[in-house]
This record gives C-alpha cells, structure tokens and sequence, in this order.
C-alpha cells in the first residue's frame, strides 16, 4: 500500500536516465547511471521499462542527506 503522504505513481515516477537527469538538474545522464551504479540514489533498473526513479523517494533522499550533513556539523 502507498504511503498516504505520496503521490499517485502516475504523477510520480520518473522514467529513464534524461528525465531523471532533467529532475535532479545534473550535468549528464552518465551521473545518473553513477548514481545508480554505487547504491547512492533511490534510482531502480525495471525490468522490462529500463532505469526509474520516483520523484518523492528522491526528494527524500537528498532531504536525508541533508539532516545527516547538518547534524555533522552541529
């Protein structure tokens, strides 16, 4: 069952390594593939589509990231 705070899937996934790339504003698509490469991102090979992402389970990645870096910090 989807978590009631998320999107439908519809309006949150993101298919393939451009429009992943165009979401998270990188450079080149050869980051995503890093990203996905080293377990960095929430960014999933489907099978049978190709590379996925959900905007959401990135956006609470990188929000992750961001309270982990700042409690470092102090």
């Amino acid at each position: 069952m989807p978590k009631p705070d998320r999107p439908a899937l519809k309006d949150d996934i993101l298919y393939g390594a451009e429009e992943i790339r165009a979401y998270l504003r990188l450079r080149d698509a050869r980051q995503v593939f890093r990203l996905r490469q080293k377990g960095h991102a929430p960014i999933f090979n489907t099978p049978g589509v190709g590379l996925t992402a959900r905007k959401s389970g990135l956006d609470e990645y990188f929000a992750k990231l961001e309270a982990e870096d700042l409690a470092r910090r102090g």
